[in-house]
């Protein structure tokens, strides 16, 4: 999250994949022109004693730039392409397994355009120690 602080990486369209408790969501929101939120765990969705979701936080923090799809990624479709991609987790639920990680990256690669930046990231908010995926972590600025 550190490079969010270049004032080349602030007011972006941005996409970020696996929303979850907001661990990225929210400092996303407050430097990007526009999030769009992809989640597919309906958990992230439900404030519990122990859990705030992520529209709460969102709403906590207000912040209104920000919209939220209750979909995976592989059924995500275009809208406009992005200048920011940051997965969080995506490529690993078990609905995107039966995508090989060529699909993933085929994917990442239509909702971008020409100079997109991608982030992947290694933890996620249900295993709170570092960890890294099988797939690896790789950044890349699509050309």
């Amino acid at each position: 999250m550190d490079c969010l602080a270049d004032e080349n990486m602030q007011n972006l369209n941005t996409l970020l994949t696996g929303g979850a408790d907001g661990k990225f969501a929210i400092p996303l929101a407050k430097v990007s022109k526009h999030l769009t939120v992809l989640e597919c765990d309906e958990s992230c969705f439900i404030d519990t004693r122990d859990f705030e979701s992520l529209l709460s936080k969102l709403q906590r923090h207000e912040l209104h730039n920000v919209d939220v799809l209750k979909l995976d990624f592989q059924s995500f479709q275009l809208q406009e392409p992005f200048d920011l991609i940051f997965t969080s987790c995506s490529r690993h639920y078990s609905r995107n397994k039966e995508f090989g990680v060529w699909s993933f990256i085929d994917k990442i690669l239509s909702l971008s355009h020409t100079g997109s930046l991608l982030f992947p990231e290694k933890a996620h908010f249900a295993v709170p120690y570092d960890h890294t995926h099988k797939m690896g972590i790789f950044m890349g600025k699509i050309s």
